[in-house]
């Protein structure tokens, strides 16, 4: 079960694939209720290389499905012997 949630996961375009480098007209987006990015959101190196317009929002994303995950965990009388360390390293 793990792996097929690592392979679709892994299988999904990033961010900047899907919304450009803008959010400018993007139903998505707004569907998504997404926040809008402020002037520091957005790193380009160059024109063609993808930004980190959306790293924000996927970071988001990731944390809350880790809490969701994490609380599920916490109730499963089965696991209360166990721990779980989270290490996280963004650059």
């Amino acid at each position: 079960k793990g792996i097929d949630i690592m392979r679709t996961i892994l299988s999904m375009d990033m961010a900047g694939e899907k919304f450009d480098n803008s959010i400018k007209g993007n139903k998505r987006w707004k569907k998504l209720n997404l926040p809008k990015p402020s002037q520091h959101d957005l790193f380009q190196a160059s024109k063609n290389t993808p930004s980190n317009l959306y790293a924000g929002t996927e970071m988001l994303g990731a944390l809350e499905g880790l809490e969701f995950l994490l609380n599920k965990k916490a109730k499963d009388p089965s696991r209360e012997k166990q721990s779980t360390t989270v290490a996280m390293v963004s650059t």
